[in-house]
């Protein structure tokens, strides 16, 4: 069997061949291909102008953003030591939140700029102390799950968010791309957007890989200096866990020092929101499948002539007849088939036109 030496040089004599990690990806996202992206963004500038509004909007780094929410542990995992040999156990004290997340949603702009967070705590009330540790201008809610609510996201919008924009004086309307939660495509919140000039628009489903900045560029390096700050307090501290109390001044300070400006305007550049093209995505991303053979219903009938296919059409039962061959009967089952299909990529054609933009009720 090929030892480590084989490898090493095997790699050596083979330089295009790299060592990488390999990306699990969904049945769903690996179902995205680029024709859909590109359908995507065409249909938002029809629907930004039919629905009036200037495509000077997209030419306008700072009235394009993007929110999404993620999670931050309180306490760091496990990190390797370099202990003796003859230790085969190495143990380190677990703290009481070492299971503990909280839920934090961010809102980031094409300009580079990071909107005030908005914080979920898992809390029934949430303590005086804790609502007083909330930096200035940042926002906060509960939920007994501590997960984001339509209401808490409504909130966010209005108190937090359109805040921001007033502070710095920005032109509406603005676009805001959200991804396709129940949180963010209600009645409520669609309503209430209109009112404060948010465009709000739903990512493409599916396409995390592919199209927010948040997940593409921006939640990478934030998770890894909030790691970091995690290990620098437990160190300064004395071991004492982060709580729910310093929690909010710890991220600020995380956020301030461990996410740049330029690691943001690449994140709408790389996923084409700002400029706004999909030629900068890189669509190697996306899982080609081998070709397969296809038979659409026009093909189908060109085969089969259109007097079979009228007798199709006027057939009033799907089951097969008495004295029906069982080909003929095969070719009813297919005509059937392809007739659901074809009726079925209409309707997602029209669905996905009218839920581009969904800030109007």
């Amino acid at each position: 069997m090929p030892g480590r030496t084989w490898y090493e040089a095997f790699l050596k004599r083979n330089p295009e061949i790299t060592n990488q990690t390999s990306e699990a990806v969904t049945a769903a996202n690996a179902c995205v291909q680029e024709q859909d992206i590109r359908k995507w963004f065409q249909q938002i500038t029809e629907s930004l102008v039919s629905k009036g509004h200037s495509l000077d909007i997209l030419q306008d780094p700072s009235r394009i953003y993007n929110a999404d929410e993620t999670c931050f542990q309180l306490c760091p995992k496990g990190s390797k030591v370099l202990p003796l040999k003859r230790n085969n156990y190495i143990y380190e004290i677990d703290k009481s939140t070492a299971h503990t997340n909280w839920t934090v949603l961010f809102t980031f702009g094409a300009d580079g700029t990071v909107a005030p967070p908005y914080i979920v705590y898992p809390y029934t009330r949430v303590p005086k102390e804790v609502q007083a540790s909330v930096p200035h201008a940042w926002g906060f809610g509960r939920s007994d799950s501590g997960w984001m609510k339509t209401e808490l996201f409504r909130d966010y919008l209005v108190n937090v968010f359109a805040e921001f924009l007033q502070d710095k004086h920005v032109k509406k309307p603005v676009i805001l791309f959200v991804d396709g939660q129940k949180t963010r495509l209600t009645y409520q919140v669609s309503e209430e957007c209109e009112k404060l000039g948010i465009v709000l628009i739903a990512v493409y489903p599916d396409a995390t890989r592919l199209l927010p900045p948040a997940a593409v560029s921006a939640f990478k390096p934030l998770k890894n200096a909030w790691k970091k700050g995690l290990r620098d307090w437990m160190r300064e501290s004395g071991n004492v866990a982060v709580t729910s109390k310093n929690f909010a001044p710890l991220l600020k300070h995380v956020i301030d020092t461990g996410v740049s400006n330029d690691v943001l305007k690449h994140g709408f550049r790389a996923t084409g929101l700002f400029p706004f093209d999909p030629s900068n995505i890189d669509f190697s991303k996306c899982w080609n499948p081998p070709d397969q053979p296809h038979l659409d219903l026009q093909t189908f009938a060109e085969l089969v002539g259109e007097e079979r296919i009228e007798r199709f059409k006027q057939r009033n039962t799907t089951e097969r007849l008495p004295d029906e061959n069982k080909d003929h009967f095969i070719l009813f089952q297919l005509y059937k088939r392809l007739t659901n299909t074809d009726v079925a990529n209409s309707d997602s054609e029209v669905t996905d036109q009218d839920n581009v933009l969904i800030e109007t009720p």
